[in-house]
């Protein structure tokens, strides 16, 4: 937290808090499979940061995926979704990250501001990622965006502008 000072006169000084523009990365990386990049995988130190930002590499490997929630074949959930309610206020997402699963961000109900990167290498954002984002505000999906299933952004009450950049080609659109 941060408080500004505004003298009105030489008498009153109006004290202001305000959360700086400042971004949290420290957050968990799960290094994939084959070894060639990481996931997001949990909230680190950032479960009570107002500003996340989903950093381009971890450990000198691109992080490529914000894991979600996914149920095994039993119907057992086998793992939770990384931002999954959390007080996220601003959210910016690196170039580097090419899907978004489901849930991972469902239910930020303070989300306002979503952010994607310049020359972002975003290809699919999976049902309910965004799920119950009750204050997000608006949506500019970059290009290069080709799945879009029909509930990614649903219920996000507060939604009032919803824009595409040239040359989104989907083949999965909701």
């Amino acid at each position: 937290e941060t408080y500004a000072t505004s003298p009105l006169n030489e008498d009153v000084v109006v004290y202001s808090k305000f959360t700086p523009d400042v971004y949290d990365s420290n957050l968990e990386f799960t290094l994939s499979d084959d070894g060639t990049y990481y996931s997001v995988s949990g909230l680190g130190e950032c479960e009570n940061s107002p500003n996340i930002l989903i950093p381009d590499t971890y450990n000198d490997l691109p992080v490529k995926v914000v894991k979600g929630s996914y149920l095994n074949e039993h119907g057992v959930k086998i793992s939770d979704p990384v931002f999954y309610e959390s007080t996220v206020i601003k959210l910016k997402i690196s170039a580097n990250i090419e899907k978004i699963e489901r849930w991972a961000f469902g239910r930020c109900f303070e989300l306002k501001k979503l952010e994607f990167a310049e020359n972002s290498k975003l290809h699919t954002i999976e049902e309910l990622a965004f799920n119950i984002c009750k204050s997000l505000l608006s949506v500019n999906l970059p290009k290069g965006v080709t799945t879009l299933p029909q509930y990614a952004f649903a219920q996000c009450e507060s939604l009032t502008s919803f824009t595409f950049e040239d040359a989104n080609t989907f083949t999965e659109f909701g």
